[in-house]
């Protein structure tokens, strides 16, 4: 939710780039190769990449890096160890999205670390972010399945795309 809050306090004043990283500099959301650092990662972020894109999901491995890459949102009644999000994503989309029709697939990396544009916080209506904060804060879902749906839906909320 800080993330959305963010966007929506500071929608006026936003820097070029906004970078949103968790707080542990040592993690494992940052792949081997960077060292496992994300001081390192992000000294070897390329920003003109960042510009190009507009978006960019900071979870890079060479391996496959997460449980999953991908979300099933017609397994609504499936429980999965690995993405205990799964069952609830076709609702938690449709809700933020106000959307019928919600992707089969949502495939992105995990872990919530991304970087973005101005240009493309400011492609989003203000007041989008606050129905998005509304949801997290009205949602009956644990806050770690709520944070979790979160993962599946950054790409779509800012490149309307269902898998990156």
């Amino acid at each position: 939710m800080m993330y959305l809050q963010y966007f929506y306090d500071f929608y006026d004043s936003l820097p070029d780039i906004s970078i949103l990283i968790h707080s542990q500099q040592q993690q494992w959301h940052v792949d081997q190769m960077l060292e496992q650092s994300m001081i390192f990662s992000l000294n070897h972020l390329d920003l003109r990449e960042v510009e190009r894109r507009q978006f960019l999901n900071l979870r890079v491995t060479w391996g496959v890096g997460c449980s999953t890459g991908s979300i099933n949102t017609t397994r609504v009644v499936q429980e999965w160890e690995d993405a205990p999000e799964q069952k609830e994503m076709q609702e938690a989309f449709r809700a933020n999205f106000n959307v019928y029709k919600v992707p089969e697939i949502l495939a992105t990396p995990c872990c919530s670390q991304i970087a973005v544009t101005k240009e493309k916080i400011l492609s989003v209506p203000r007041e989008q972010y606050l129905h998005h904060i509304n949801w997290l804060l009205e949602t009956k879902l644990p806050d770690n399945i709520s944070g979790r749906t979160w993962e599946h839906m950054w790409q779509y909320l800012f490149m309307q795309k269902a898998v990156s």
